[in-house]
C-alpha cells in the first residue's frame, strides 16, 4: 500500500504496511509474520518470566501494536513469555544445616528377640 504525498510541487509516495497480530504466536512464526509484511524485526526484544513450559517462547505484545500503519522496513519488537524452571534445591558439597539443627542418623531397624525359656534349677 502506498501513500501519495503532494506538496510543495514534487509528490512523494510513501510505502506503508501494517504490523501483523502475531500475539499468541511462537517467536518463530511472529518473526515469519512481521518479515512477510516487509517488517523488521528488532534485536531488543524483552522477555517475561514464566515458570508455564506450554508458554515458553509465545508472544505476548508487539510495538508497534498489530494493526498499526507503519513505513514498510520499519522496525517491530515483541515481547515474548521465557520459561524459567521452578526453584528446586540441590545441596551442594559442605552444606551446613540451619542453626540449632542437628542430623541425626537414621534409627536401626526394629528387631525382635523371642523370649527364651530358661531351664529352672531347684
Amino acid at each position: 500500500m502506498g501513500i501519495t504525498n503532494i506538496g510543495l510541487g514534487q509528490i512523494d509516495t510513501i510505502d506503508m504496511t501494517t504490523v501483523p497480530n502475531v500475539i499468541g504466536n511462537t517467536i518463530a512464526v511472529a518473526t515469519s509474520a512481521i518479515t512477510a509484511s516487509n517488517l523488521t524485526v528488532s534485536a531488543t526484544n524483552t522477555e517475561t518470566d514464566t515458570s508455564n513450559a506450554l508458554l515458553g517462547g509465545i508472544i505476548i505484545s508487539t510495538t508497534p501494536l498489530a494493526g498499526t500503519l507503519v513505513d514498510t522496513n520499519s522496525e517491530v519488537s515483541y515481547d515474548a513469555y521465557k520459561y524459567v524452571a521452578p526453584y528446586s534445591f540441590t545441596p551442594a558439597f559442605g552444606f551446613s544445616p540451619p542453626f540449632g539443627f542437628t542430623p541425626q542418623p537414621p534409627p536401626a531397624p526394629f528387631s525382635f528377640t523371642p523370649y527364651s525359656f530358661a531351664p529352672r534349677f531347684r
